[in-house]
């Protein structure tokens, strides 16, 4: 599944490093470090709401 997600990304800087800023925040939270955090701003339907749903899905279902 990480194959899958990041070939589809790979191409686009702008989603790579929000995503992997994710992965980076859940490690940290195991050494008791403050998370990263990425603002991500752009014109309306540009695909921050899309970025978001991909970056939480780090978490876990971004529906639940």
């Amino acid at each position: 599944m990480i194959e899958n997600v990041f070939n589809l990304v790979k191409d686009h800087p702008n989603t790579v490093f929000p995503l992997l800023a994710s992965f980076a925040s859940v490690i940290l939270h195991e050494y008791e470090m403050k998370p990263i955090v990425v603002d991500v701003s752009g014109e309306f339907s540009s695909g921050k709401s899309g970025l978001l749903l991909l970056c939480s899905s780090v978490l876990g279902s971004p529906k639940e």
